[in-house]
C-alpha cells in the first residue's frame, strides 16, 4: 500500500527548512513533488519552460506512458519556486546555463535521481525519524486530496494515471477517514461507536 505523510508532518518538514541557496532549492523541490504529485522522473527531468508560475500550473512533458499532462501548483509551491528561482538558483549555477529547473550545487548539471532521494530522505528523517523516498510525497498528496473531498477522477487526472484502478488504491489507504466520516454519519454508525465507548 503506498505510503503518505500527515498535513501536520509535512507542515513540520516545510517549516525546517531556512533561506541559504540549498535550502531554498530543497523547500521548492518538496513543496513541488507534494503539492504537483511528479514522479520522481518528471521532477528532476521538469524543465524551465515548462513552469507558468502566474497561472500556477506545470506542465509534464512525456510522463508515464507518454502522456502530457497539466498538474496544479499550489501557492506554497509558487512561492517557493518563485524564490529559489530568482534567489538561489543563479547562485548555484555560478554563471551557467541549464535548462532544467532543479540544479546541483555550483553545477548546471540536474539533479540526479540518487540526490533527489537523499535530499527528501534526510530531511524527514531529521525532522520525523521516519525512512521515505520521494515518491512517498506523491502518495501523500493523492492521499490530502481525497480526505480534502476531491474527486476519484480529478485524482487521476492530476496524478496521471493511465487507470482509475492504479487511483483507487488510495480509498484503501484513507480507510480510517471513511470510517470515521462512517461513525460520525451514519444513524447505525453513531450507535455502534457509542456503545464501544
Amino acid at each position: 500500500m503506498p505510503h503518505s505523510l500527515s498535513t501536520e508532518e509535512i507542515n513540520s518538514v516545510v517549516a525546517s527548512f531556512g533561506d541559504s541557496p540549498m535550502d531554498l532549492r530543497d523547500k521548492a523541490l518538496f513543496l513541488t513533488a507534494f503539492g504537483s504529485g511528479l514522479r520522481v522522473s518528471e521532477l528532476v527531468n521538469l524543465k524551465l519552460d515548462q513552469i507558468e508560475l502566474t497561472r500556477g500550473v506545470l506542465w509534464v512533458r512525456c510522463g508515464k506512458g507518454k502522456k502530457d499532462r497539466a498538474a496544479p501548483l499550489s501557492p506554497p509551491a509558487m512561492t517557493a519556486l518563485e524564490a529559489y528561482l530568482e534567489c538561489s538558483r543563479p547562485r548555484l549555477l555560478r554563471g551557467g546555463i541549464s535548462r532544467f529547473v532543479f540544479v546541483g550545487r555550483y553545477s548546471n548539471l540536474q539533479l540526479t535521481r540518487e540526490r533527489l532521494f537523499q535530499i527528501v530522505s534526510r530531511r524527514v528523517q531529521s525532522m520525523l525519524g521516519k525512512k521515505v523516498s520521494p515518491h512517498w510525497l506523491r502518495h501523500s498528496m493523492a492521499t490530502a486530496l481525497l480526505k480534502g473531498g476531491a474527486d476519484l477522477r480529478d485524482i487521476q487526472a492530476i496524478l496521471g494515471h493511465s487507470s482509475i484502478d492504479t487511483t483507487q488504491v488510495y480509498l484503501t489507504t484513507d480507510l480510517d477517514s471513511l470510517r470515521a466520516i462512517y461513525y460520525a454519519t451514519h444513524p447505525r454508525g453513531r450507535i455502534r461507536h457509542e456503545e464501544k465507548h
